[in-house]
């Protein structure tokens, strides 16, 4: 984990499930707080404003980040990956993001498992060149997809920023079963990204 890399005068990742009304329906915060930040960091405005400050849960998350990448990493059989990325990505002046880890990859054929499930509903999947990895902790229970706040928004987004045509969603749950969610870029849902911004 390296902090936080983005401005908050730009849309960031972490803030995609947001711009797309699917935030968390008891912790997330709303369009307008979210528009409310980027004008305010803009500084066009001081707009009040409410946000999440973190959380002991959120500091698991953050510490446990390294592990949950690299046992990802090791499921989907590859043996070379960077887990403290500072270099921030960007698609045109719309987005900027921070990834939590890029996996180093030529090409190779990813199998579906009882911890890699493979989003495009088949039994295995072409990985081709190097993916994107965003790790998650939650405290809720397994759900084969991962709702929309918890990372597949975020995903394409840094996907479109890096220039990804894959990439995976690692959550630990309840501390106790790591799965692998393993998706192709989808250019309608990152079509539907710009849109909204």
């Amino acid at each position: 984990m390296v902090g936080k890399l983005t401005d908050d005068g730009i849309l960031s990742g972490s803030m995609a499930p947001v711009l797309m009304n699917e935030s968390h329906p008891t912790y997330g915060m709303s369009r307008n707080d979210l528009m409310a930040r980027v004008m305010n960091a803009r500084g066009i405005g001081e707009y009040p404003q409410e946000g999440f400050s973190g959380s002991e849960a959120a500091e698991h998350g953050n510490e446990l980040e390294g592990y949950i990448i690299k046992t990802a990493a090791e499921r989907l059989g590859i043996d070379k990956y960077q887990d403290e990325v500072t270099q921030v990505y960007n698609y045109d002046n719309l987005f900027s993001v921070s990834l939590d880890g890029i996996l180093y990859n030529e090409k190779m054929i990813a199998q579906a498992t009882d911890s890699i499930i493979l989003m495009n509903g088949q039994d295995e999947m072409q990985l081709r060149r190097n993916g994107i990895i965003e790790a998650k902790l939650t405290s809720a229970h397994f759900t084969e997809t991962p709702p929309p706040y918890r990372g597949p928004w975020q995903l394409q987004m840094q996907m479109m920023c890096y220039g990804a045509e894959w990439g995976a969603i690692a959550t630990l749950y309840q501390g106790t079963r790591l799965v692998v969610n393993v998706y192709e870029a989808d250019y309608e849902m990152q079509k539907q990204l710009v849109s909204a911004a």
